[in-house]
């Protein structure tokens, strides 16, 4: 059997690694804002959360 894919670099590795855990904390941190807002009741108090 042939290879399809040469063997990937460890530099290409880490980059999408670092890239992967980039994106794991941007979707903890909209989970957070999600929450955080859902507990507010006060419509206008939950914009000023949301928009800063």
């Amino acid at each position: 059997m042939e290879k399809i894919v040469q063997t990937v670099s460890s530099e290409i590795l880490l980059y999408i690694r670092g890239f992967a855990d980039v994106v794991a904390a941007c979707n903890v941190g909209i989970g957070f804002v999600l929450v955080i807002s859902s507990s507010i009741r006060d419509f206008h108090s939950s914009r000023k959360v949301l928009f800063g």
